[in-house]
């Protein structure tokens, strides 16, 4: 009987099993049957818009075509397929036109579509009233891809003023704008990014604390030393927001700059740890004569960034501090000195 119980248990499953898979089989069928037909519909408008970018003549036809959604999709695609250098400037110039005088209909559909026209818009480079007013009012729509599509689009025109504007327009939405997410638009502005980076710094207080931050970051990226004054007064300034300070920190550590050294030294007694840790590790780009006991105290503190990072600059910089700290009293500092050795040495292998 109880043979019978679980062989009989055993087959309920497998024929579960089996319905199961014959009912994903069918479905796989048919939604393959139903958006076969989609795709090759997709695919020959992608053809039939690629044949119009490489002969551009009828303004008119593909401002009708692009009244419509899909071939609004399409042309994205044939787009980004045939890269920045196989589009014509001819095509460049009359998809813009396209776009632009089909602005007002794409304002009034979803947000998908205006991501489609903010990107197509930026691919085409056109510059317009219209479409920096289309930019504006879609920074404020709520989904984020639209909003990053926006500022990008906006960093693509070159137009300083305009970007300014766009960045103060961010005040309302903080949250969705990260430091990393601004860095990457401030690295695909078009323009003199000198003149962006000084007259962003002239007005700090009206800007994101997020803002300055992917300001240095890109600067970093950049290799821009021309500011270095300029933002060794924001680092010194007790009144500057903490995540800017600390961005400056770590600018300083990514492009040293003499006169800073100083200031970040003192940064290592700092109350917040954030300061601490990030003074330790960007003070490995300078001599650190002047600054090697602080750094054997903070061999010490309860952060293990603070630790590390003071371990790290000590084994890169003071190596005659070294055996001080191996023969430490504190049991931390003398396990974060070992580890920070290792780390070195297995780097070098």
């Amino acid at each position: 009987m109880i043979d019978s119980a679980f062989y009989e248990s055993n087959l309920l499953i497998i024929e579960i099993c089996v319905l199961f898979c014959l009912l994903v089989n069918l479905y796989n069928f048919f939604r393959y049957i139903f958006t076969r037909p989609r795709s090759f519909a997709h695919t020959r408008r992608v053809e039939t818009l690629k044949r119009i970018l490489s002969a551009p003549s009828n303004a008119a036809h593909l401002t009708w075509l692009l009244e419509r959604n899909t071939y609004l999709q399409a042309l994205l695609e044939a787009l980004q397929q045939r890269g920045e250098e196989g589009v014509s400037e001819e095509a460049r110039q009359l998809v813009g036109r396209s776009v632009n005088e089909n602005l007002f209909r794409y304002s009034r559909r979803d947000d998908a579509v205006r991501a489609l026209a903010v990107n197509i818009g930026s691919l085409s480079g056109l510059d317009s009233t219209e479409f920096r007013r289309f930019l504006t009012d879609c920074i404020h729509r709520q989904p984020v891809y639209l909003r990053v599509a926006s500022l990008r689009a906006c960093a693509a025109l070159g137009s300083r003023q305009f970007l300014l504007e766009a960045f103060k327009e961010l005040e309302g939405y903080p949250q969705h704008y990260g430091v990393k997410l601004l860095t990457d638009v401030l690295l695909l502005y078009r323009g003199d990014f000198r003149l962006l980076a000084g007259a962003i710094l002239d007005e700090v207080p009206s800007y994101h604390p997020n803002l300055i931050c992917a300001l240095l970051s890109a600067m970093i990226r950049l290799g821009e030393t021309a500011f270095s004054k300029r933002i060794l007064s924001l680092m010194k300034d007790a009144e500057t927001d903490g995540e800017i300070r600390i961005a400056a920190i770590k600018y300083f550590g990514a492009l040293p700059y003499r006169p800073a050294q100083k200031q970040i030294s003192e940064f290592l007694g700092h109350e917040e740890w954030e300061y601490a840790a990030m003074a330790a590790r960007s003070l490995e780009s300078y001599s650190c004569r002047s600054c090697g006991d602080q750094l054997l105290r903070c061999l010490s503190s309860r952060n293990w960034y603070v630790r590390y990072n003071s371990a790290a600059t000590l084994a890169s910089r003071r190596p005659d501090l070294v055996g001080e700290a191996l023969n430490s009293s504190d049991r931390y500092a003398r396990n974060i000195m070992q580890y920070a050795i290792n780390v070195k040495e297995a780097a070098t292998v």
